[in-house]
């Protein structure tokens, strides 16, 4: 499909207050429609094409995410005056460019707008085929996703750019905790309901993965969420008591790091010990 990027769309992506002058639009249009390119490749592909004719709301984020992308891949290359309605670029020697420190405080306003933005789209374009494809494998790797972070996490009301960078460490460790404990087979199956948002399958397993989230929550804020802490007591426990839609989960190698045999010693056996 062939979408086109207007002055308009740049204005609308933009962060409230953030206004830019049309000085601003003609230097960044050129980084703009190189990311028009880069954006569909990297996180529509075909099937979020399709997704896009589909649901013509998505189109609207779609805009923003490039104006957004291109815009900050320019930023760094202008010099910026700002105004009381918004910035432009320095037209002539008698104004002197804005100061680091602002340059910086629009930047990090423009990296949370469109981490907000993705955050609509990925979580729009879920569907059967974009859920199956490497851009959504890409812009979804686990449950705490932008969607979840921006709307549903403990930082949802202070969320931004800097703070989604902190807990990327933390995050790709909860995930490696969560994958060793349940499995690939299983974790691969819960994601894979999740990215094609199949309303069947997540039916089933919405607590489950409500709960992961929450676990991954706990570790960025705590970094030291073991496997005994409650949140994954409640965990293992919902799993362990649905034998058919966690079947996957019971029959591998991870369980046996969550389910113990406990030793059953009894009066015939030889090292049976009496208390008294």
């Amino acid at each position: 499909m062939e979408i086109t990027i207007t002055k308009e769309d740049f204005e609308r992506s933009l962060p409230v207050g953030k206004r830019a002058g049309n000085d601003v639009y003609e230097k960044v249009k050129t980084e703009i429609d190189n990311s028009l390119n880069m954006v569909r490749n990297v996180y529509l592909g075909k099937a979020g094409e399709d997704q896009l004719e589909t649901v013509k709301s998505l189109q609207t984020a779609y805009k923003d995410v490039v104006c957004l992308t291109g815009t900050l891949n320019s930023l760094r290359q202008l010099d910026l005056v700002f105004t009381p309605t918004g910035f432009g670029v320095v037209s002539n020697n008698n104004v002197a460019p804005a100061s680091k420190q602002r340059v910086d405080s629009l930047e990090a306003a423009l990296r949370t707008q469109l981490l907000r933005r993705e955050s609509e789209l990925f979580y729009g374009l879920r569907s059967e085929n974009w859920g199956a494809s490497p851009q959504a494998r890409r812009a979804i790797p686990y449950f705490f996703d932008l969607f979840y972070f921006f709307t549903d996490s403990s930082f949802r009301t202070i969320a931004n750019a800097q703070k989604w960078d902190d807990i990327q460490s933390p995050l790709r460790e909860a995930w490696i905790e969560i994958r060793r404990y349940m499995g690939d087979e299983m974790l691969s199956e819960l994601l894979d309901a999740y990215r094609k948002a199949d309303e069947n399958r997540l039916q089933k397993y919405h607590l489950v993965i409500e709960q992961i989230q929450l676990i991954m929550d706990r570790w960025t804020i705590y970094a030291n969420a073991t496997m005994h802490k409650p949140e994954w007591r409640l965990l293992f426990s919902m799993m362990e008591s649905d034998e058919v839609n966690f079947n996957k989960w019971k029959e591998s190698s991870a369980y046996k790091l969550t389910h113990y045999e406990h030793f059953q010693n009894t009066k015939e056996s030889t090292a049976f010990l009496f208390n008294g």
